[in-house]
C-alpha cells in the first residue's frame, strides 16, 4: 500500500452509446481498474458493501473516478487506436 493512502474506491461514469456498442461495460472497466490497483498494492474498497462504505466514510477514502467517452471521425487521439472510434479516458482522484 502507498504510504498514507488507506486505499481507494473506484467509480466509472456512464458510458455513451458508441462505447456501449463496442461491448465495453461499466462493470468490465471497473473490474479491470480494480485488478490493476490491487496488482500494484493499492487496497480497493467496495462501495456496495455496507461495512466497507462505512469505512470509506469514516476514513474519508479517496475515489478514483474514470470517465470514458468516444469520438467518431478521422482525427486520432492516439495513432494506435482504430480511426472510426476513439476512447479518451479521463481519470481523477477525489475525496468524499
Amino acid at each position: 500500500m502507498l504510504r498514507g493512502l488507506p486505499g481507494v474506491y473506484v467509480l466509472v461514469g456512464e458510458l455513451n452509446d458508441d462505447v456501449k456498442g463496442t461491448g465495453l461495460t461499466k462493470e468490465s472497466i471497473q473490474t479491470a481498474l480494480e485488478q490493476e490497483l490491487r496488482r500494484v498494492g493499492i487496497h480497493v474498497y467496495d462501495w456496495d458493501d455496507p461495512k466497507q462504505k462505512q469505512e470509506i466514510d469514516d476514513k474519508n477514502v479517496p475515489m478514483l473516478y474514470t470517465n470514458v467517452n468516444s469520438v467518431r471521425g478521422d482525427a486520432p487521439f492516439d495513432d494506435s487506436m482504430p480511426p472510426i472510434l476513439k476512447y479518451p479516458v479521463r481519470r481523477m482522484f477525489g475525496q468524499g
